[in-house]
């Protein structure tokens, strides 16, 4: 039943019947790996990873679960772990293709993090993830191997590829446009009477082709093109009305960008990233409510993953309502504590419900964590006005102060600065911040 529920992608029916047939025979392992295949169809990524482990203790491990996993972990975004699973997976079956692909790509995504592996630094660099990617290229037919290989599934490989050659922090275009177009060639019909057509439907190779001409040449005339072909050879997918949309945010163009996410759930409306995007768009025109509830829906529809939720947050925080903000990131750092902008969020949220010790101490924390680039001077500011709503003036002034010479429009702060001082009596101090504020330019004190 379980696999039935699974053909017609009923998920939550399919999961109960492998609960089924689990409580009847505990050791029945293909029902632990069909289940979690079935979490994370629903995006259930965590819960998917604690089942599929569960397979490990009824036989011996396959190179086809540690590729799940490391799938899992991949859309989790934690590609460490993805990377490791990757390489168990290569290491029973060497020719496995997607493992090559998948561990590709999380060399690429790895950024400037620090390898769990080799203990190397990476950069977003697709040069380090290139050798990955190569082998599984070398496992593709040619006349010299004679492999055999659907064309479908070689375009796959292909534009897998290509498309993290297209959105990496450091692009390869050349090498993407390369890929892209041996793909083309594959699943283009040969007979010269079907000049045009594809032998088979492969609409997410035009998905990418569009992020290449979008993303790489910033040509939305060819992505759109490339878009719609992969609406009209798959018209049930929601992918390519996300794509256009998504487009046009990029162009400003908001009004269409929320007629196209509709779209999208004209088609589906189980497509979760729709959700997200609308969000997104509600935030950015100051529609928190809109965003807030977009943003649930995509929580309920991805299961709970960590980046939905910081986007909740975010929006929560957006719409001041920082006491379920609270509520939401303390839930995050439960799970996952790698995120320092939480601390920041944290500090912010506890200052405005009155928290204030709470509140230094997240602030802090997360100034402790920071890159130099990554602090703002509101960040000083929390700190400073924390400090003073906590009555030690004299660290409330010295970090108001710092927040003022990172952005000397926030005039008020002066005078912040002052009364801090008045309050220490250290009067001259004061009467000189008072004097400051008087002598600044008026367009900055307007500002202030």
């Amino acid at each position: 039943m379980g696999v039935a529920y699974s053909n017609i992608q009923n998920f939550e029916k399919a999961i109960e019947a492998y609960d089924f047939a689990i409580a009847i025979d505990e050791m029945y392992s293909s029902a632990y790996f069909n289940k979690a295949n079935a979490l994370a169809n629903i995006g259930k990524y965590d819960q998917a990873i604690d089942v599929y482990r569960e397979t490990f203790l009824y036989e011996n491990p396959e190179a086809i679960t540690y590729y799940y996993i490391g799938e899992c972990f991949e859309n989790l975004k934690k590609y460490d772990a993805a990377e490791i699973n990757y390489r168990k997976a290569i290491e029973l079956k060497n020719d496995f293709i997607d493992a090559w692909l998948g561990l590709g790509i999380s060399r690429d995504e790895l950024g400037d993090s620090e390898s769990a592996i080799n203990n190397i630094m990476y950069n977003g660099d697709t040069s380090q993830a290139k050798p990955y990617f190569d082998k599984a290229l070398s496992f593709l037919p040619t006349k010299k191997n004679k492999l055999i290989m659907s064309p479908d599934r070689q375009a796959l490989v292909l534009y897998k590829i290509a498309e993290t050659y297209v959105k990496s922090e450091k692009p390869n275009l050349p090498e993407a446009i390369s890929l892209l177009e041996r793909a083309k060639s594959i699943i283009k019909d040969p007979n010269p009477k079907n000049a045009g057509k594809d032998l088979v439907k492969v609409p997410e190779l035009y998905l990418v082709i569009g992020d290449y001409y979008i993303y790489g040449l910033n040509d939305g005339s060819n992505a759109i093109e490339n878009y719609k072909k992969a609406q009209a050879l798959d018209p049930t997918s929601s992918k390519a009305k996300l794509r256009i949309g998504q487009l046009w945010v990029r162009a400003r163009n908001y009004n269409d960008a929320l007629l196209y996410y509709k779209e999208a759930l004209n088609i589906d409306s189980t497509f979760a990233p729709a959700y997200r995007e609308l969000g997104d768009l509600y935030a950015l025109a100051r529609q928190y409510d809109n965003a807030i509830a977009n943003y649930k829906k995509f929580l309920s529809l991805s299961g709970d993953n960590i980046s939905a939720k910081i986007r909740y947050a975010s929006a929560l925080i957006n719409a001041k309502d920082y006491e379920e903000a609270i509520i939401d990131i303390n839930q995050i750092l439960m799970v996952d504590s790698t995120h320092n902008d939480l601390n920041r969020a944290l500090g912010y949220s506890y200052y405005e419900t009155g928290k204030f010790d709470k509140s230094l101490i997240y602030i802090q924390k997360f100034l402790k964590n920071a890159k130099p680039e990554k602090i703002r001077a509101d960040d000083y500011v929390y700190c400073g006005r924390a400090y003073a709503k906590l009555k030690n003036d004299s660290l409330a002034a010295a970090n108001l102060y710092i927040a003022f010479q990172m952005d000397t429009t926030k005039t008020d702060l002066l005078s912040e600065i002052a009364l801090s001082y008045s309050k220490l009596k250290k009067y001259d101090e004061g009467i000189s911040f008072f004097e400051k504020k008087i002598a600044m330019p008026i367009k900055f004190i307007l500002q202030g």
